[in-house]
């Protein structure tokens, strides 16, 4: 039987080609966006795409891998099946690869919860400390640490909207000399502020919310950074679903429903008065950035060579891939043009790398798994869903060690009693 979410993904990609159509191409053209050709091919390319991507998504949250597939689905894969040929990059005949490295990964997480979970199951031996109350304390101090760190290193900043990019170019070199100051930043940032979000969200808590905020807003005003703020307001809903039956049992369809609410209100304020901020702001960074970057890393891997393509060496020219492919497409060698780790590491080291990345991320949200069934946990689900996040724009080893997830993942564990107890042990 057919459920709600068999009809608000495919109406959430076409409002997406809507907005697209009649607004975003227009303002990006200078960046080479065209518009798309809506032939019989991309009806086709569509059709199966999307028969695709529902056979997979996840209906409902029931474990921690679900909702990495969730948000995967949703940042990496869904938009790509109207958005592939936005660049020129991509025609009709390479789409089908390119759909093909974008969902792999979910296919590898499917097929290791499948067959390893229980060997997996097998191996994790949590290790309590204390209750999970103590839990929003522990992240609390841990994301002062964090924002004195940045005040400390940036000194000042400010809340000018227009120049966030400079600011943010200009943390790069304060940083520099500042390794631990840097890391502790992007832990709180990445990983701390989100997960104390969904806690707060959670537990209904006033003082973490504000406290967050805070912390949000001092990001923006040091660093120039956006996506703080909508990590945490994604985590902190999540959290405040997670703690009502009815709204966890539906939280796809209400997730999916309420950006359609807010797709169709960006569409509405655009027809209405030609206001784009909801469009460029909100619907781009969501929707079209995503495909976009992607396809450049797609089209950076399918014109290496056969023996590249394979197993491949960063470029020594640039720092990392990632301003490579802000260079060759962005024309600016300081852009640092993310895309999801997947992707990423296939350009980068060839298809090895894509391999290995995978089945590392496989095995890590069995672990997690595990984890949720042996502990009381359900903070867990948050750090999957915020896994799932990063992992759209960043390596799934800088994710692990540089954004935090692996200390979120660490100090859940530890502070949750096993299920069953009453009593904080170590097992």
């Amino acid at each position: 039987m057919p459920r709600l979410h068999h009809l608000l993904l495919p109406a959430l990609a076409l409002l997406f080609l809507v907005i697209y159509d009649v607004c975003l191409a227009d303002l990006y053209v200078y960046e080479g966006m065209v518009g798309i050709n809506l032939d019989i091919d991309f009806w086709i390319i569509f059709a199966v795409t999307m028969f695709i991507i529902l056979l997979v998504f996840p209906s409902r949250i029931e474990r921690p891998s679900d909702m990495f597939l969730f948000f995967y689905l949703l940042i990496s894969v869904l938009w790509g099946t109207v958005f592939w040929g936005g660049t020129g990059l991509i025609d009709a005949g390479e789409q089908p690869l390119f759909f093909a490295v974008t969902i792999m990964p979910v296919f590898f997480v499917l097929g290791v919860r499948a067959l390893l979970a229980r060997h997996v199951n097998g191996l994790i031996v949590p290790v309590v400390l204390a209750s999970s109350a103590w839990l929003p304390y522990v992240l609390a101090f841990l994301l002062i640490i964090s924002g004195l760190a940045a005040a400390g290193t940036i000194g000042g900043g400010s809340f000018d909207w227009q120049e966030m990019y400079v600011r943010r170019l200009a943390s790069r070199g304060a940083y520099d000399g500042h390794m631990l100051a840097g890391y502790a930043t992007n832990m709180g940032t990445n990983g701390i502020l989100p997960i104390l979000g969904f806690v707060a969200g959670y537990r209904r808590s006033p003082l973490l919310l504000g406290m967050a905020a805070i912390f949000v807003m001092m990001m923006f005003f040091l660093l120039g950074l956006k996506s703080p703020a909508i990590n945490f307001v994604a985590l902190a809903g999540l959290g405040f679903c997670f703690r009502y039956p009815g709204l966890r049992r539906n939280l796809v369809p209400i997730t999916l429903a309420t950006i359609l609410v807010v797709y169709a209100g960006a569409l509405l304020a655009f027809l209405r008065s030609g206001d784009t901020f909801l469009a460029d702001y909100l619907v781009r960074r969501i929707s079209m950035v995503q495909p976009q970057v992607q396809s450049y890393y797609f089209d950076y891997w399918m014109n290496r060579d056969s023996a590249a393509a394979l197993i491949a060496a960063a470029n020594q020219s640039f720092s990392d891939t990632t301003f490579e492919i802000g260079y060759l497409y962005l024309h600016n060698p300081l852009t640092n043009a993310n895309t999801n780790g997947f992707i990423y590491a296939l350009a980068r080291g060839g298809f090895a790398s894509y391999v290995i990345s995978m089945l590392g991320v496989a095995l890590i949200l069995a672990a997690i798994d595990a984890l949720a069934e042996k502990t009381r946990g359900f903070e867990l689900f948050a750090v999957a869903a915020l896994f799932s996040i990063l992992v759209s724009e960043q390596a799934w080893t800088t994710v692990l060690m540089t954004s935090g997830i692996a200390l979120c993942l660490a100090l859940v564990m530890l502070f949750s009693y096993p299920s069953g107890t009453r009593a904080a042990t170590s097992s």
